[in-house]
């Protein structure tokens, strides 16, 4: 489930970095001086709150159950697709920034941390060798779909709406991850106690 849930979220997260500026091109943009600064715009604050993602999420995931941080994190992927479609010549990409940017970093920050609680700090190498190579293998093959089915579509309308199919996919396959997992130490990699039963 941690595979199928990280592949799906960071494959919707790259088709959309890597689609961004041709989405934006759909728009009727007065100039192509327009469309680059929207773009710029939208990357800068990408940059900036996966920063804020990255911390805010390592502190939430300290205080809170993992498993629900990282659902709700999925999801945040998901809602930033529709606004993506949403961004217009006469409106900002910023919303749709903050969240994306949002969602990426902390999703990036959360695999591993996940896969540890999982499967304990001993085993996270073999882990991550699995998680990873799905991940990154390829990236481009969904760009290159989702390029193909806009031009057969005349938009990019149905190509994100299989991106944010993908990403409730991720989303879902994290909420039936168990709670607990290996139920380890991050730091130590021992056993947690257990409270004791009557």
């Amino acid at each position: 489930m941690l595979l199928i849930g990280s592949l799906c979220s960071i494959g919707a997260i790259r088709v959309v970095t890597y689609t961004l500026k041709l989405v934006l091109q759909g728009h009727p943009l007065s100039s192509q001086a327009a469309l680059d600064g929207v773009w710029s715009d939208a990357q800068f604050v990408i940059l900036v709150s996966s920063i804020a993602g990255r911390l805010l999420i390592g502190k939430l995931a300290d205080m809170l159950p993992m498993k629900y941080v990282m659902t709700a994190t999925y999801f945040f992927v998901a809602a930033a697709i529709p606004l993506l479609l949403g961004v217009t010549p006469s409106t900002s990409p910023y919303i749709f920034a903050v969240v994306f940017g949002f969602a990426m970093g902390a999703d990036y920050m959360l695999i591993p941390l996940m896969a540890a609680k999982q499967f304990g700090v001993n085993s996270l190498a073999r882990a991550m060798a699995i998680i990873l190579p799905g991940e990154y293998h390829r990236p481009d093959l969904g760009a290159v779909w989702s390029f193909h089915a806009a031009r057969h579509y005349g938009n990019y309308q149905i190509a994100m709406g299989v991106v944010l199919a993908l990403a409730v996919v991720g989303a879902i396959a994290i909420a039936v991850l168990p709670r607990d997992g290996a139920d380890q130490d991050l730091i130590s990699g021992k056993a947690a106690p257990q409270a004791s039963r009557a």
